[in-house]
């Protein structure tokens, strides 16, 4: 299914025909633990690298025309980059990615902004370790094992924080934005990204 194919249904319909085949309400109560997420890339990552992006994409092709082209999971990085382009009034310097995989975003960032430090943090010590093989060469750039929840770098320490379809894997989102916000100086930019519609949603459905 491309993204032509899908129905243009409410948010209310969408989440009544899941209802069918999932347990949302469970789903929605389920605590995430940091052990689970580490264990799921474990085992998927070849998947991923085999079925998915064999350049180490881990999230989703952005493409608006109907058909798949490899080109759009730069997508999420584009976007990013005009916030690093106007955050601080286009003098942003720092720049962290929060759950940075395998270095995809950063890694094509940073080539792209030679003037700008880049900082990736992921869970995982194969990510790290595939990121940090992929930067060799780039002065700009560098990859830390760790949990964007509570880092270790001071307080306003970054210009621009993004995170590409992993903050809904947070054990507590409100702590990871909590975070986010301590180290972003004034004027600096969070950018998530996690889902993708062209058209707007239907928002009268109420969650608990």
């Amino acid at each position: 299914m491309n993204a032509a194919d899908i129905p243009d249904r409410s948010l209310a319909e969408s989440l009544n025909t899941l209802q069918l085949a999932f347990d949302l309400e469970r789903i929605a109560e389920k605590n995430i633990a940091l052990a689970d997420v580490v264990e799921y890339y474990q085992q998927s990552d070849d998947a991923y690298r085999l079925f998915h992006c064999s350049d180490g994409a881990l999230h989703l092709a952005l493409n608006r025309n109907g058909s798949f082209d490899p080109a759009g999971y730069y997508a999420q990085a584009e976007f990013v980059e005009r916030h690093i382009e106007s955050a601080t009034a286009g003098a942003a310097q720092r720049i962290l990615e929060a759950g940075c995989g395998n270095g995809f975003n950063t890694l094509h960032l940073a080539r792209r902004h030679p003037q700008c430090r880049f900082v990736g943090v992921d869970l995982t010590c194969q990510h790290v370790a595939a990121a940090r093989k992929a930067a060799d060469g780039l002065a700009n750039v560098e990859y830390l094992q760790g949990n964007y929840e509570a880092l270790g770098f001071p307080d306003e320490a970054f210009d621009v924080a993004f995170g590409v379809e992993t903050f809904c894997q947070t054990a507590d989102m409100r702590l990871a934005l909590a975070e986010m916000h301590r180290l972003l100086r004034p004027g600096g930019r969070l950018v998530v990204v996690d889902c993708f519609r062209d058209c707007i949603l239907d928002t009268s459905v109420k969650f608990r």
